[in-house]
């Protein structure tokens, strides 16, 4: 092959120890390794396009660079900070919750007690429970759960029951009240 044939690979010369390198000392504090073949020399500080550059028409356009990129990030959070301003934190951070609804409420009657049926719904799908409060001939009675005992009610009196649907967030709906008058004798 000739000799500038572009198939062939130049040959690169081994490296040699520093203490062999012509200029360089064993012991520490020499001029250092010398630099490969072919590669580029070091800039020197303030030559121009080196870091520390004196150029100071590429310093303005850095800086001015900079500070564009800056500005637009200090926009951006302003203007999210001002909109997450005019809303409560809870409604910044999270979608909105909606409260259940009762869509029917019954009084049933078993042998010992009187029974609240509710049904509802959450449209955000979250699991909900029923808060009750107990009336019986007006007074309200300490009973909080969906039933209350036959021994509380004497005949002829009336018991009133509110349910409030509550979900596992906090969120409650209307209430709804359902009244029964109840024509038995105790047993």
């Amino acid at each position: 092959m000739p000799p500038d044939d572009p198939r062939k690979a130049p040959v690169r010369p081994k490296a040699r120890p520093a203490a062999t390198r012509p200029g360089a000392s064993p012991g520490r504090g020499g001029p250092g390794p010398a630099p490969r073949p072919g590669a580029r020399p070091a800039r020197r500080p303030g030559a121009p396009g080196a870091a520390g550059s004196r150029d100071p028409g590429r310093n303005a356009l850095v800086t001015g660079a900079i500070f564009a990129v800056l500005g637009a990030i200090v926009l951006m959070v302003v203007r999210t900070l001002a909109v997450q301003h005019d809303k409560p934190a809870a409604e910044a951070a999270a979608p909105a919750n909606h409260s259940p609804e009762i869509q029917t409420l019954e009084l049933v009657l078993s042998r010992s007690n009187v029974v609240a049926r509710a049904q509802g719904h959450d449209i955000d799908g979250h699991r909900f429970r029923y808060q009750y409060r107990w009336t019986v001939g007006g007074q309200l009675q300490r009973a909080r759960g969906a039933s209350l005992s036959r021994n509380l009610v004497s005949p002829g009196q009336t018991v009133e029951v509110e349910a409030t649907p509550v979900d596992r967030l906090g969120a409650s709906g209307r209430p709804m009240r359902s009244s029964l008058t109840l024509d038995f004798a105790k047993p």
